[in-house]
């Protein structure tokens, strides 16, 4: 009787707790801690040109808010390849591969909502 008194307590403190968490999550809005202008553009100019950033070339510009929100899922895809792969960018390892830090700060910058 006693073990079954103490896990019915341990349950409810942890229903709770969780409770409490949720009500407190709820209370602040969703806070936009990365945007396209602070935090992702120096990442795609640092990595990305001369080729997406160039004064005239043939390949997808990627030098605008626009132009990376609308082709970011191929963006992660292809900077998360094997580096020996055909589509990895950057091509031919021209630059640094975007690191993992920098490829978890696009998708926070996408679970945000986009900030520009």
């Amino acid at each position: 009787m006693l073990k079954k008194v103490l896990v019915l307590s341990f349950l409810f403190i942890g229903l709770a707790g969780c409770a409490i968490f949720k009500s407190n999550s709820n209370e602040s809005p969703n806070k936009v801690s990365l945007s396209y202008a602070q935090h992702i553009k120096p990442i795609m100019e640092a990595k990305c040109s001369p080729c997406h950033f160039p004064t005239s070339g043939k390949v997808e510009m990627l030098d605008s808010y626009e132009a990376v929100r609308k082709h970011f899922t191929d963006i992660i895809f292809r900077v998360k390849l094997n580096p020996e792969h055909k589509k990895y960018m950057p091509f031919k390892q021209k630059k640094p591969g975007l690191t993992p830090a920098e490829i978890a700060k696009f998708q926070m910058w996408r679970a945000e909502g986009f900030a520009e």
